[in-house]
């Protein structure tokens, strides 16, 4: 397995306010790609996760991407929606199952990249859907300029 913390967004990517919790994690889970959070505020009551895996060729991460949507429900209670990011992008917006938080999930893959974003924040404050959107489509941008081979 490689390193390819390259492909993940920076905080000078997000905006100001954004800083990472730590190196980010490489091969997380023991899979092929890399991970990292970033605290979205002072208090790091608002917080996303920055997730890609790499796959064996771009049908199968299209694929995964395709069935993630049905095991979100251990994150977020929602219905899935399509997102036009990538390849089979989808959101998810809702409280998490023990609504203790609020929860927005993207998913799409890139090639034979697979992306989850998930955001999370305060009871009843859903991270902001133009802010969402602008972080997944920066991060489909990077991984389309870096694609592995």
């Amino acid at each position: 397995m490689g390193d390819y913390t390259y492909l993940l967004l920076q905080a000078n990517d997000v905006g100001a306010d954004a800083t990472p919790s730590g190196p980010a994690m490489q091969n997380p889970g023991g899979v092929p790609g890399a991970a990292l959070t970033f605290f979205m505020s002072p208090d790091r009551a608002r917080s996303f996760d920055d997730l890609v895996i790499i796959f064996i060729d771009p049908a199968t991460a299209a694929q995964q991407t395709q069935d993630r949507g049905k095991d979100l429900g251990k994150y977020v209670t929602g219905t899935p929606q399509p997102l036009d990011v990538g390849t089979n992008g989808q959101i998810t917006v809702g409280p998490s199952p023990d609504k203790t938080k609020a929860v927005t999930y993207v998913t799409y893959s890139e090639g034979k990249v697979g992306v989850d974003l998930e955001f999370d924040s305060g009871p009843n404050d859903p991270a902001p859907l133009d802010f969402v959107l602008d972080v997944a489509r920066k991060q489909d941008a990077l991984v389309k300029s870096r694609l592995p081979s």
